[in-house]
Parts: structure tokens; C-alpha cells; sequence
């Protein structure tokens, strides 16, 4: 995610849904804030987040430093295909993994 793909999603979080709204903040700047959700787009300087919520194809440089991790792959070849190597990569590494077939 680059940082005008973060822009649009924190815009989107603010006028989606008024009675479905959830406090956010944009990356660095607001992340001293006590927010539940913090897009990001680029490695955070700091963790006191408990969820990582990766929009990324490759495994996220800090994905270490959290107990969850959440990534949604699509249905394409292609997203399937990066996010097996994905799933191979953080089993080698000893996380515990869950998988979940959303049909929407």
C-alpha cells in the first residue's frame, strides 16, 4: 500500500457508514493517538498495536512484532498463489495459522 491508497481508505473509513464509523488514524502521524485502527504504509516506528491488518503481497517486514495477522487474499490466480508462499513463509517461522473462507 503506498501512501495515496492509505489516503483514499481513511477517506472511505470517514464517509462510508455514519452509524458504522470506527476511530482511525493515518500511519505515523496520528499514531500516538488512541485509536483502534491505524492505516498504514510503510513500516511502523512503533508497536502498540495488537492486530496487523496486511493489505501487502509480500510478508510484511514487521510481522514479528505482532500477534495477529490478518490478510484477505482474492479469488485471482495470482493473489492465490503469492499468499500460499505467504502462508509456507510464516509457517517455517513457527506461527500459528488459521485460515477462513469468507463468501461474500
Amino acid at each position: 500500500m503506498d501512501v495515496e491508497q492509505a489516503q483514499a481508505l481513511d477517506d472511505l473509513m470517514w464517509t462510508f457508514d455514519q452509524s458504522s464509523f470506527v476511530p482511525h488514524g493515518l500511519d505515523e502521524q496520528e499514531a500516538q493517538l488512541d485509536v483502534p485502527i491505524l492505516i498504514g504504509y510503510q513500516t511502523p516506528q512503533i508497536n502498540n498495536r495488537n492486530v496487523l491488518v496486511s493489505l501487502l503481497g509480500d510478508v510484511p517486514e514487521c510481522y514479528e512484532h505482532y500477534p495477529r495477522i490478518v490478510e484477505f487474499v482474492d479469488h485471482t490466480t495470482d493473489d492465490k498463489s503469492k499468499a500460499r508462499e505467504r502462508f509456507r513463509f510464516y509457517r517455517k517461522q513457527g506461527c500459528t495459522l488459521q485460515t477462513h473462507n469468507l463468501h461474500i
